[in-house]
């Protein structure tokens, strides 16, 4: 596949994927007007406040960094798991089983280099 081709491909790609994010952004936004959850899990030392506001910005209240980050590694993977997803497909040769035919290419290319991205 040209390399042409291959950056219009994965620019599609991105751009069916920014578009999809926006409408459910959009979509949970419209929903409600601010949003509340307080974590608990045994990783945590306190409980930790997620608020979500108007625009799907998510802010985090905890008491120590320790929790802080739990819960924005938490918030990034309930916010953006179909992204994880499709990345750990691009690194693995298997966007083909979501995406169809078209990426068949690409997943070829992916395993032939073993790439993953470091």
């Amino acid at each position: 596949m040209p390399n042409s081709t291959r950056t219009f491909s994965c620019f599609r790609l991105n751009v069916s994927f920014a578009l999809c994010l926006l409408f459910v952004g959009l979509g949970s936004s419209l929903s409600e007007a601010q949003e509340r959850q307080t974590l608990h899990a045994e990783s945590l030392r306190a409980p930790v406040e997620i608020v979500t506001d108007r625009w799907g910005i998510s802010h985090i209240y905890a008491e120590n960094e320790h929790d802080l980050f739990f819960a924005q590694g938490y918030d990034a993977a309930r916010n953006r798991l179909f992204q994880f997803e499709v990345w750990r497909r691009q690194a693995t040769g298997t966007v083909a089983e979501i995406l169809g035919e078209r990426e068949l290419t690409r997943d070829i290319g992916a395993r032939l280099h073993q790439f993953r991205g470091d």
